[in-house]
């Protein structure tokens, strides 16, 4: 009897928990092949919230787990097998012992297109085909909206815009026509639904490479005797794809008429020998590693192919051919033919005479006009290091002696706080904040032992200095930030913010602690941790030259790399979450402790480097802070993403090719950092999805965390390779482009 009425009281129950929840399907066996999202979920709610973000139809709850899927069983249990309670949610039934509660997730839009791919066999210069399967929820599906953007071009000049399409639902492939040779193209689908828009799939394709977009110039004839020619070969521009060799091709003229030759019959000396062919492939030259000037007929062996010496007397030509190739492709093109070779080699000469009389003025004047700039730095240099040391003796005008017994030395200068009237609120709201520091952080003057001609940065609130906190019989090093008394009324208030900030911000194991404040008569002291290593220069250091080391490019690990990524994103989803924006996003704003553990540091300038240059950051920020300064969660999400390309380079510099003030317009245009061929793709695609130009659309540091965990947890390898390969060396370190001038 007493089970009776509970199993009714369960009954009752379930149809009570419906009728709140209109999504509750019903009660089935559990399904261990359901997509587990490895999520704990309090209420069926937030199970179906999660789902329908990834686009699946149905929740599927059993106690705290969420799982989902597209489908559910045709065998429906009865309503009292799923008596366990929803943990946050009393009314709702979250599944029971062996048994699962399902729920619909009222999806409105569907998820991404299935089985995306590219058709090998259509690829070709300016065109290739993609396919795809429906998405699940394939009857939301209106459209699909298809884009593709450039991310590694040879095009002269590298600004591409991206190319979209739109196609009809029913279909599953289309043709991506008028894009640009050798080009590799990031490829999304997106379904389109009348409720919006659904889920997105990517896939990076690869034009074939075209013929060269430029026919090489004839070569210019320097000498000629008996056996030889001598040339000059002027180097072009490829926007069709490499330009890996340049060919020498000689061809005999019979009574002064050049004969045209045929590709698929031009071959080497020996090969024209024996097809009785008139002309044939001297040599094959690359000008990036030789010189451009060239003889012709010098009996050695260029590439595999014999340079012979030419007939004496031999009426010749000498034509200039491109070899163009990518991925297995292979295209050539060839200098036009003329009679201007025959010049007169004397009038060559007194041209040449006349171009290096010319071009030794202009280098005379160049250097005149160098060493007057020079003249003119150095002066104002000179008055510029003696007024900043005259202000370095009026506000350091001894050294902060470490003692625990003796007096305290301190330093005189017209006071930290300025005067009263015009400061006045600047003093109250420091004040409040100094209430707020704890009496543990309230750090001593005679512990305090500070480095003042060690200056480690400057920025708008003060220099940074080396120095260390001094307990009994232990010390701690650290970074003491000295506020300057001067700043300006716009930078006070930045000053305030961010101290505010730092007092509410609790310990994390990824950011430098904050060790506390001291705070004299004159002088106001913000302390932090200090470490001996950022991060930068860890990379740097790390690569290593092949003769060194045959098999690895760099003494890190992967794992180290990956695991030090997830710790400084696990700190910036803590600052996110807090509200922090940090703006300063990058490896040299990453300390390493003696443990090889990851510290962000939140406050004050990016340090010197060791040359105590001052870092440039305008590489890692995106085009809104470029051109707005508008700074923000997202702006900081394409910072990190530059970060990780840092760090999966090995210290590697951004963009450098292109010039700074060119930087926003690339941006603009599709440019973005190239892919290694140790860098795999999910990891890259990771990074462009941080580099999204609208920044609504880029991802959240939760998403980049969780995916950075899921790739240490599976295989660091699968997405980054340091392994050394034929050809491949790591992206330049460029010093000169990562400093202000």
């Amino acid at each position: 009897m007493q089970n009776r009425i509970f199993i009714a009281f369960v009954t009752i129950g379930i149809l009570l928990a419906s009728a709140h929840a209109d999504s509750y399907v019903g009660c089935f066996k559990r399904n261990f092949r359901n997509f587990n999202t490895n999520a704990h979920v309090g209420t069926a709610t937030e199970c179906a919230e999660k789902c329908q973000e990834i686009f699946y139809k149905y929740a599927v709850i059993q106690s705290t787990s969420c799982a989902c899927t597209n489908t559910h069983p045709n065998e429906r249990l009865d309503a009292e097998k799923c008596s366990i309670r929803c943990s946050k949610n009393s009314e709702q039934f979250c599944g029971g012992e062996d048994v699962e509660s399902y729920y619909e997730t009222n999806l409105k839009v569907p998820g991404p297109p299935r089985h995306l791919r590219m058709d090998l066999d259509t690829v070709k210069n300016t065109s290739f085909t993609i396919m795809w399967d429906p998405p699940e929820a394939s009857t939301l599906v209106m459209e699909y909206a298809i884009n593709a953007y450039p991310i590694h071009t040879y095009a002269i000049g590298g600004m591409l815009s991206h190319v979209g399409w739109r196609v009809e639902r029913g279909e599953n492939q289309q043709e991506l026509v008028e894009l640009h040779p050798a080009t590799r193209y990031n490829v999304t689908v997106t379904s389109i639904a009348a409720a919006g828009v659904g889920g997105m799939a990517w896939i990076l394709g690869e034009t074939r490479v075209g013929v060269p977009s430029l026919a090489p110039p004839e070569p210019k004839i320097l000498a000629r005797d008996e056996r030889t020619i001598t040339i000059e070969i002027n180097p072009i521009e490829n926007g069709n794809g490499p330009i890996n060799f340049y060919r020498v091709v000689v061809v005999f003229a019979n009574y002064g008429l050049i004969q045209n030759f045929d590709l698929a019959l031009l071959k080497d000396y020996r090969g024209s020998r024996e097809d009785g062919t008139q002309y044939y492939v001297t040599a094959e030259l690359d000008l990036k590693n030789m010189s451009r000037i060239f003889r012709v007929g010098d009996g050695e062996n260029y590439r595999g192919f014999y340079n012979a010496p030419l007939p004496e007397n031999s009426h010749v030509h000498i034509k200039i051919g491109v070899v163009s190739t990518l991925s297995g492709v292979t295209t050539y093109r060839y200098s036009d033919d003329s009679h201007d070779q025959h010049d007169n080699i004397a009038s060559d000469a007194s041209e040449d005479a006349d171009d290096d009389s010319s071009t030794m003025i202009a280098i005379l004047t160049t250097a005149c006009i160098i060493l007057g700039l020079l003249l003119i730095g150095s002066v104002v240099m000179y008055f510029y290091l003696r007024k900043r040391l005259t202000s370095t003796r009026r506000r350091f005008t001894d050294v902060h002696e470490l003692t625990l017994q003796g007096p305290i030395v301190e330093i005189e200068n017209n006071g930290f706080i300025g005067d009263e009237l015009d400061r006045g609120n600047f003093q109250e709201q420091l004040k409040l904040l100094m209430d707020k520091v704890s009496s543990s952080q309230k750090i001593p003057r005679n512990i305090l032992s500070m480095e003042i001609d060690n200056i480690l940065g400057t920025g708008r609130f003060g220099d940074v200095i080396q120095g260390r906190v001094n307990t009994i019989g232990d010390f701690h090093q650290c970074h003491i930030h000295v506020v300057s008394d001067d700043m300006e009324q716009h930078d006070q208030s930045l000053f305030i913010k961010e101290f505010d900030q730092i007092l509410r911000v609790t310990p994390h194991r990824s950011l430098l602690n904050f060790l506390g404040v001291c705070q004299t008569s004159d002088w106001l002291y913000v302390i932090f941790e200090g470490c001996s290593m950022n991060l930068k220069k860890r990379l740097v250091d790390s690569r290593l030259p092949p003769n060194f080391n045959p098999q690895r490019m760099t003494s890190l690990s992967e794992e180290f790399v990956l695991r030090t990524l997830c710790d400084i994103c696990d700190a910036m989803e803590y600052l996110s979450a807090n509200k922090i924006v940090h703006r300063q996003l990058c490896a040299h704003n990453v300390s390493l402790t003696v443990d090889d553990e990851a510290k962000l540091s939140i406050f004050g300038p990016t340090l010197f480097t060791e040359e105590n240059k001052i870092i440039d950051l305008t590489r890692f920020q995106p085009p809104e802070v470029l051109k707005f300064q508008n700074y923000s969660s997202a702006s900081d999400v394409w910072s990190f993403g530059c970060l990780m390309w840092e760090c999966c380079t090995v210290g590697g510099t951004l963009f450098p090719s292109v010039p700074a003030v060119d930087l926003l317009g690339r941006l603009k245009n599709g440019v973005r950092p190239e892919q290694t061929p140790f860098l795999f793709d999910d990891l890259y695609q990771l990074m462009l999805n941080c580099w999204q130009l609208d920044s609504r659309e880029r991802v959240t540091f939760t998403e980049i965390a969780n995916s950075l965990h899921q790739m240490v947890a599976t295989s660091p390898r699968h997405v980054l390779d340091f392994d050394r390969r034929n050809r491949v060396t790591l992206p330049y370190y460029l010093p000169l482009l990562e400093i202000k001038n």
